[in-house]
């Protein structure tokens, strides 16, 4: 007995020190111990997250239901989907924000799952549904509980996290900060940002909350602290989340609902990330397209590590079925609807079969709209450089005109790429290079008018390309440009342009305010003019039918100490065209707007949103991009969509149906949308922005790429094949490291933290993050994993990855040494090498010291421009630094302990250099941009045998310049990284063709020269 007793207490001291350890854990921490112990600990853990957020959950489902056995079966459901997602919650660091949104959709099912059964039971014993086992709010006072929960879940992850800790938790900042593992300071920023939202979403529901969103939020928080969980409903959620039996624990009710909301987020999982391909068209060797079915309306948050289904490659060609460069084995990602670079405009033919889009390289490119096949791209920059001033479709789209400041109005064929003619230009009204800035057909066909910044509104005869008329001085200066459906009437648009202010007192300027003007297209006489303010104009469109025109409003442009920047005033007005009233304007505009069109009835209207603003970087890294998509008739918002990324560029609606073509500022590819179910076309199965970097796993077996989409990939090298993926930052990626296991990986770039991951499972082990705000170029992990190495302005941060624990290695003040662009560990991790403008620098790992730096003895650019991105990278054995500069294209060939030069080879590269040694050394892999800005370029690769100086292989690559180089650990495959989006496997020995031998050869010669210097030197 007594032996019981003590064994009784031994396991009561023991769960109350597990409790009292338990409770100082972080979310996250027991999230981890729950996910690896179901029992014990990990029983204690999900007891301690029920309690802790139990009351928040309950609350969030007591507003939407008013039945307290359904009230039970929903918190207990959002329970149980937290336990059954445990391992994939995508971000452990905001478990309560997680539990807030699960709880919310789990209750709205509830609530329809309850109206569903009451009216069942109405209808069989004939009585109404006011019975007291569901009862409906009061009339009266509009509760506004539901509303706020409801748009706090549609707040992005970012801003919804620390609202539910400090508002409807209670937390403090700092404590919520600690949870999240995120700055004070960013804590208090996106709080600021959420409420902003919260606010403008709200007000926009006609729920009036200049101080009430406050009120609602603080008395939100004192509810949930005031709520006592049942202990019952504890132990019942607890026991049956560790796999006890359910039977007694959960009703059959919630059974089923946990049933239905798993299978939710499944579905959603995968048609968001999964991109499963389907075939669209019937022709042979049609490419496989992805159907990504994201709702919008939803936003998307990170992703957990997702395992793709690989489709089969065809032969010869990539996974769509286009063709290899010669010398590739496999293309990872795709060249359907990737420009390769950013594309500025894009625009559909009538007939809906093609979509041209102008990159921003200065290259046109015809796109078939129903495959994502390119028909042609036609270079369209000169010498004198670029300035892309628009283009359109003929109505028969047989023809597309494109207008450029040095080639002027040109006619191309669209069948190829011939051009048809150039308009012609009056010397004396079209003076110079006359900069036109929007081009429109007449409807009929007959017809092509041009507005120019410096010239008058010109109107030409399409057939013949002369001039029919040009309109008053007062058409100049014009930026927007439509007819009318009857092609009677063009409109224009002209914004304001401010001037720096003569006082300082005094920050905008502008002699005249932006402008509509609608001109009567056969006499060239003006007939309407509408005044729009000092707000410059983004876009404007002319509704199909011809009723109405959109414009949106940027905002007023402000100079500050000479300096320019765009203020608020910013929003989409919609004007009758017919006596220029304006009759709406469309609300609840978080950002600025850019880019407008109609759908093909005019009853839609899409709008884009940019979080960028002239002169200014935000704050949060992680900037998101509104879609919008308006009820004309109404100004309701139908729905939207929130896609990471730096805002939207330009978008068009297909002709017929509800397709909306959709390009953002920081991808290279074109996206499609239904506008009318919310759902994504997306034909792109990897990459959508410039990949930054790529490297082989050591079995060879994987290739790991990251992106400026923020997406960090896996592929196998032989096929092409997605086999995993993981959205990996909150900026543009642009390094990717492995330790020489391959059980770790680092990622960053941009003003985001580094991140560490594990490989075999993709779990996220540590951020990175330094005081103060600056710009990571690169990133290198050492060999043993033990060290990450980040940029930091012109010196180096070495973090211990086991800890988190960081030192600046800072750069002594001697010369230029210029923003560190590219850095690597010596093979034996002692040192650091970096290089930044003109200047290497080198580190010692084990003080943070700088032991030596010097200048490259570059040759220099006559006009000193600096170039972007220089690179260095070690030779196997640590012998031998292969740097390149920013201000030339010449590698240098370096001893490596004594910076005496070996040799140099003509890289003849201008941006983005790229550099990769061969495992054995005997092979120096450089990437080529032989051309200068605004000239036809080769882009191509180069490998050189180090040993002779000279290069033995060189073959045509990608469409973009390179970003970086890699060899798998035999040597025998190469990959290759392009701003284009995708990256290449190339056959090393097919590069090299019939040098192959002498390039054994020479390696042999120089090992023995190496091994002959050893034996000496011992």
């Amino acid at each position: 007995m007594g032996s019981r007793r003590k064994g009784k207490l031994s396991e009561h001291l023991e769960t109350l020190f597990q409790a009292g350890a338990i409770g100082g854990l972080s979310d996250a921490q027991l999230l981890e111990l729950f996910v690896d112990q179901r029992d014990g600990s990990g029983a204690s853990a999900f007891r301690a997250l029920v309690e802790r957020h139990g009351p928040m959950v309950l609350r969030v489902c007591r507003s939407v239901l008013h039945n307290p056995d359904d009230t039970e079966d929903a918190f207990q459901v959002t329970f149980l989907a937290l336990a059954r997602r445990a391992g994939s919650i995508r971000k452990h660091g905001s478990v309560a924000s997680w539990l807030h949104g699960t709880a919310h959709r789990v209750a709205i099912k509830a609530r329809t799952a309850a109206r569903r059964r009451l009216a069942r039971e109405s209808r069989a014993a004939e009585k109404s549904m006011s019975g007291e086992s569901y009862q409906q709010p009061e009339t009266g006072a509009v509760d506004v509980t539901p509303i706020l929960h409801e748009e706090i879940e549609r707040l992005p992850a970012k801003y919804r996290a620390p609202i539910v800790l400090c508002y409807l938790e209670g937390m403090t900042q700092d404590r919520a900060a600690v949870e999240l593992g995120w700055p004070a300071g960013t804590v208090r920023g996106r709080l600021a940002r959420a409420r902003n939202l919260l606010k403008s979403r709200l007000t926009r529901r006609g729920v009036a909350l200049p101080a009430g969103l406050a009120a609602a939020t603080v008395g939100a928080a004192a509810d949930a602290a005031a709520i006592v969980l049942p202990a019952a409903l504890i132990e019942a959620t607890v026991g049956a989340a560790i796999g006890r039996s359910t039977a007694g624990r959960v009703s059959r009710a919630a059974i089923v609902l946990l049933r239905a909301i798993q299978r939710e987020m499944t579905v959603a999982r995968w048609l968001r990330l999964a991109a499963p391909i389907v075939l669209i068209g019937g022709l042979a060797g049609t490419a496989a397209v992805f159907l990504h079915r994201g709702g919008i309306g939803m936003a998307r948050d990170r992703g957990p590590l997702l395992r793709i289904a690989a489709p089969t490659r065809p032969a010869g060609g990539d996974l769509a079925g286009d063709p290899l460069p010669d010398g590739a084995l496999a293309r990872l990602g795709t060249t359907r609807f990737s420009a390769g670079t950013t594309i500025q405009q894009v625009a559909y033919s009538r007939d809906g079969r093609l979509l041209a889009s102008i990159d921003g390289n200065g290259d046109l490119d015809l796109w078939e709209a129903a495959t994502g096949r390119r028909r042609f791209s036609i270079a369209l920059t000169e010498k004198n450089g670029l300035r892309i001033g628009g283009m359109a479709f003929a109505p028969d789209g047989r023809s597309l005109a494109v207008a450029t400041m040095n080639q002027g109005i040109v006619l191309h064929d669209t069948a190829d790429t011939r051009p048809i003619r150039r308009f012609a230009m009056k010397s004396q009204v079209h003076k110079g290079n006359a900069q036109v800035r929007g081009l429109a057909f007449a409807p009929s066909g007959n017809q092509l008018a041009a507005a120019f910044w410096d010239a008058p509104l010109t109107v030409w005869d399409a057939s013949s390309g002369q001039i029919i008329r040009s309109f008053g001085d007062e058409s100049k200066g014009l930026e927007h440009l439509a007819f009318s459906p009857d092609g009677r009437t063009l409109v224009s648009g002209r914004s304001a342009i401010a001037a720096p202010a003569p006082r300082p007192d005094r920050k905008t300027g502008g002699a005249e305010p932006s402008v509509l003007q609608v001109w009567d297209s056969a006499s060239g006489q003006l007939t309407r003019r509408i005044d729009l303010g000092q707000s410059r104009i983004g876009a404007m469109a002319v509704s199909p039918g011809g009723e109405t025109v959109a414009v949106a409003m940027i905002g007023q442009e402000t100079f500050d100490g000479g300096h320019p920047g765009i203020t608020s005033d910013r929003g989409i007005r919609l004007f009758r065209l017919a006596d220029g009233r304006e009759v709406r304007r469309l609300p609840g505009i978080d950002a600025m707007p850019a880019g407008l069109a109609f759908n093909s009835d005019g009853s839609r209207l899409a709008s884009g949103e940019t979080a960028i603003t002239s002169g200014m970087i935000e704050d949060v890294p992680a900037r998101l991009t509104m879609l919008h998509v308006w009820d004309v008739t109404t100004g309701q918002e139908l729905r939207r969509a929130e896609v990471r990324g730096g805002g939207t560029m330009c978008l068009a609606f297909a002709p017929a149906g509800e397709t909306l073509a959709w390009v953002a500022w920081e991808e290279h590819v074109i996206r499609f949308w239904n506008a009318a179910d919310g759902q994504e076309l997306d034909p792109v199965p990897g990459h959508r922005g410039a990949v930054g970097d790529a490297a082989f796993t050591p079995d060879g077996r994987t290739l790991v790429t990251v992106s400026e989409d923020r997406m960090l990939r896996f592929w196998d090298p032989c096929t092409g094949n997605l086999t995993r993926q993981h959205e990996a930052g909150d900026d543009r990626l642009w390094f990717v490291a492995l330790s020489a296991d391959g059980r770790l990986l680092a990622t960053g770039g941009g003003l985001a933290p580094a991140r560490l991951w594990d490989v075999a499972s993709g779990r996220e082990v540590r951020r990175f993050a330094a005081p103060g705000r600056h710009f990571t170029w690169c990133g290198d992990l050492s060999a043993d994993g033990k060290t990450l190495a980040t940029s930091r302005n012109e010196g180096v941060v070495f973090w211990d990855t086991a800890t988190g624990t960081h030192r600046l290695g800072r750069s002594k003040p001697k010369g230029e040494p210029g923003m560190v662009k590219s850095l690597r560990f010596a093979p034996d991790g002692r040192t650091v090498a970096a290089v930044g403008g003109d200047w290497v620098r080198v580190w010692d790992v084990a003080t943070a010291e700088e032991t030596r730096s010097f200048a490259l003895p570059n040759r220099g650019l006559s006009d000193g421009f600096m170039l972007d991105g220089a690179r260095l990278t070690f030779s196997p054995d640590g012998a031998t630094l292969a740097v390149t500069s920013e201000r030339d294209g010449l590698v240098f060939l370096l001893d490596a302990a004594s910076s005496r030069e070996l040799g140099r080879l003509d890289g003849a590269t201008t941006r983005f250099k790229a550099l990769a040694f061969s495992p054995d050394g005997g092979i120096l892999a450089t990437g080529v941009d032989t051309g200068k800005s605004g000239e036809r370029r080769e882009l191509a690769i180069r490998l050189w045998d180090v040993a002779a100086n000279r290069e033995i292989g060189r073959v045509p690559a990608h469409r973009s310049y390179l970003r970086a180089l890699a060899f798998s650990g035999d040597g025998r495959r190469l990959v290759s990284a392009s701003e284009d989006g995708t990256a290449l496997v190339w056959d090393v020995a097919r590069i090299i063709g019939g040098n192959a031998t002498v390039a054994a050869e020479s390696r042999d010669s120089s090992k023995r020269r190496d091994g002959e210097k050893s034996r000496s030197a011992g």
